[in-house]
């Protein structure tokens, strides 16, 4: 179904960038192939309106393809259901309830609103935690929208990570049960059960579990990074295999 949602939105945006170039080239064609025929005495200002609204929309479409933003992708799709809902009256008030002449109006309308509420309600992939998994995958950037990474880690008592940085996202810290000892900068900061901290990009950070006690945290990355979530599955997996504490 994925597939088949991924190849609808491909066609509607190559489809858009087909109607805009038609009515940016060639005006009295795009005008037939819309639904309506007037005498523009070679004013073509609605054919260039027409061709630039529909050009930045198939380009815009086919970029939140190539970029993942699928969550975008929806309401974006959903809300320009708008577009070709008035085309239909106009061609239907133009040609006195000549249905025919309605038929792409309404399949975009159709096409529009199946694809668009899919990418809404689909729901990311999530990896399921094993007992002795430290880290859970709960929001992927590739299987979400590449908005953000959610990933669940379970530290153990008395460890802790080296002073690092990231320099391509934002990181958000949440601790969900235990407490946890941030370092931010030259800055340590203690965080309990439901609290929170956000690190910025290119800030040094550490964090520790200073008790005798595992401590859960969720951290979300923003925007989303496919590499770290592998590198942090890898970390699990060598984990439970015994290669790595």
């Amino acid at each position: 179904m994925k597939n088949l949602m991924y190849f609808s939105s491909i066609t509607i945006g190559i489809f858009l960038l087909f109607i805009g170039i038609r009515f940016l080239v060639i005006p009295e064609a795009g005008e037939v192939g819309f639904g309506i025929v007037f005498n523009e005495a070679g004013n073509y200002s609605f054919h260039y309106i027409k061709g630039i609204r529909d050009l930045f929309s198939g380009v815009f479409l086919l970029y939140l393809l190539k970029v993942r933003q699928f969550k975008v992708l929806g309401w974006f799709l959903v809300l320009a259901v708008a577009i070709p809902t008035v085309d239909t009256w106009v061609v239907l008030s133009y040609n006195q309830a000549d249905m025919l002449k309605t038929i792409p109006h309404l399949s975009a309308i159709l096409l529009c609103l199946v694809t668009g509420v899919y990418f809404l309600v689909s729901r990311q992939k999530k990896v399921h935690a094993n007992e002795t998994d430290e880290v859970e995958l709960l929001t992927s950037a590739q299987d979400g929208q590449g908005l953000q990474t959610e990933i669940r880690m379970r530290i153990q008592a008395q460890a802790s990570t080296p002073l690092h940085y990231h320099d391509q996202f934002q990181e958000f810290i949440e601790v969900e049960e235990g407490e946890l000892q941030v370092l931010v900068g030259n800055q340590p900061i203690l965080l309990q059960e439901g609290t929170s901290i956000k690190i910025p990009i290119n800030t040094p950070h550490k964090f520790s579990n200073l008790t005798s006690e595992k401590c859960t945290i969720k951290t979300t990355l923003r925007p989303g990074n496919k590499d770290f979530e592998s590198a942090m599955l890898i970390y699990n997996y060598l984990n439970n295999s015994g290669k790595v504490n």
